[in-house]
């Protein structure tokens, strides 16, 4: 441990980092090294704080939408287009990403990127929801450089994290360039920094910002080993969860509520599944799980359990009940799969887990207790290959499941124990379409690595 940490300062100090900055960055590192996970803390009362925001029900304001859950408790989108049918709009984007669109009043906003590694310009672009029109733009160049355009950063690019927003501001995960928040006309309003390393892997950045209440939480596992909460109006570090074992951990934190009223900040992280007290950043409870190597989706929760996938060269699904508190013994592990995603998020909607993995594979396992439902393999191009033909996140609307892949359309199928044929969608040959798509009232939106596609009944 101690040669790792004098190798990696000794190559910081070599590039000609300033004597204050390689401090900053060694009392970052030494932390991360000391301690695999972040302390165990008591705050019950303050976990019970309402995350109150200024949305409307037809808002999807954030990775997955309304709480994080993949599911829209109203919309109507369509279930069929192409050839111009159900096409409201198409809006050229500025430059390309895998990051979702969110839907936030009158407003559509995605996040972009141009430029090279070394000089990255990010846009953060809103469009009039009716319409199409563009109704502002956000520029703002990076601070530094980014990891070489090399390995499985060629697959997401430098503009993989959602923006979220709770109707009154924006904040965007920017790198390692940090967290920035503008106001609903565009109006930048804050940066603040949220560290410079990489994971050993250097495959860039890609979790979300998660809103609770008047902070924002960020997952910088890539850039500082740290999950951390910043105020929503000034941009303040309010807390900041360091541990060792976040390194290769790409998911967004759900918000989920337990038995109790309590709410939880879930996390999977290698070999490990987290819950952190949202007020003040101290682990609620955590358990040792079969997740070796990197995770990257994000939870799913229901029915005073959470689940949780990932893990490499092989992947699990693992579940782990809510509300407990301190280190809980492997037995709390209430069930595992070995059919599980690598990239996508999976949801639970009326007691079955639903996901698509990145190889193409529909699954619905019960989730009380694991039990298969139905595996079924969609016809998808690429799914042998080594490159994955499925990274966005399945969404539920209107009972029927949305899987997205990058380059053979979109599969449309009800939800229930009986797996339907899916209709399949598409809209451009020649575009990746890697993003989660957001819905809101009688719209879908669909966003690819050249344009983003309003469709609507």
């Amino acid at each position: 441990m101690r040669s790792t940490f004098r190798t990696v300062i000794v190559a910081l100090a070599s590039i000609g980092l300033g004597v204050a900055l390689l401090a900053i960055i060694a009392g970052t590192l030494r932390r991360a090294m000391a301690n695999p996970r972040p302390e165990l803390g008591e705050s019950a009362e303050e976990s019970k704080a309402q995350n109150k925001q200024a949305l409307l029900e037809e808002d999807w304001p954030g990775f997955r939408g309304p709480g994080g859950t993949g599911i829209s408790p109203s919309g109507k989108p369509p279930r069929e287009w192409g050839n111009g049918k159900n096409l409201a709009w198409k809006a050229d984007l500025p430059g390309a990403g895998s990051s979702s669109p969110i839907v936030v009043g009158d407003l559509v906003i995605a996040l972009c990127y141009s430029g090279t590694p070394e000089s990255l310009t990010r846009q953060l672009i809103a469009f009039e929801k009716k319409t199409g029109k563009r109704a502002w733009i956000w520029e703002a160049k990076a601070d530094r450089a980014e990891d070489p355009n090399t390995g499985f950063i060629t697959e997401h690019g430098y503009a993989s994290s959602t923006p979220a927003s709770n109707g009154k501001v924006v904040v965007a995960m920017l790198g390692k360039s940090g967290v920035a928040c503008v106001d609903m006309a565009g109006k930048e309003l804050w940066r603040a920094p949220t560290g410079t390393m990489s994971a050993n892997r250097r495959w860039g950045s890609a979790a979300s910002p998660v809103i609770v209440g008047d902070m924002v939480v960020v997952n910088a596992a890539e850039e500082a080993r740290a999950i951390m909460a910043f105020d929503l109006a000034t941009g303040k570090e309010r807390w900041r969860a360091e541990g060792a074992s976040l390194e290769l951990c790409y998911a967004t934190p759900l918000l989920a509520r337990n038995a109790a009223g309590e709410e939880e900040l879930i996390l999977g992280v290698p070999n490990e599944i987290w819950s952190i007290r949202p007020a003040t950043g101290k682990l609620r409870w955590h358990v040792e799980a079969p997740l070796p190597g990197n995770v990257s989706p994000s939870p799913a929760a229901g029915d005073g359990i959470v689940l949780i996938q990932g893990g490499y060269p092989s992947t699990t699904l693992v579940a782990a009940p809510l509300g407990g508190k301190g280190a809980l013994p492997r037995d709390a592990i209430r069930w595992q799969s070995g059919v599980a995603s690598y990239v996508p998020s999976g949801l639970i909607s009326s007691g079955l887990f639903y996901c698509v993995t990145d190889k193409g594979q529909a699954i619905c396992l019960e989730a009380a207790n694991g039990t298969m439902v139905y595996q079924e393999r969609l016809d998808i191009r690429g799914a042998e290959a080594r490159s994955k033909p499925v990274y966005a996140s399945l969404v539920l609307a209107d009972g029927h499941l949305y899987a997205t892949t990058r380059r053979s359309g979109v599969f449309v199928y009800p939800e229930g124990k009986s797996f339907s044929k899916p209709a399949v969608m598409k809209l451009g040959e020649d575009e990746d379409f890697s993003a989660t798509p957001a819905v809101s009232g009688g719209s879908l939106f669909l966003r690819s690595d050249k344009a983003l596609f309003c469709l609507r009944r």
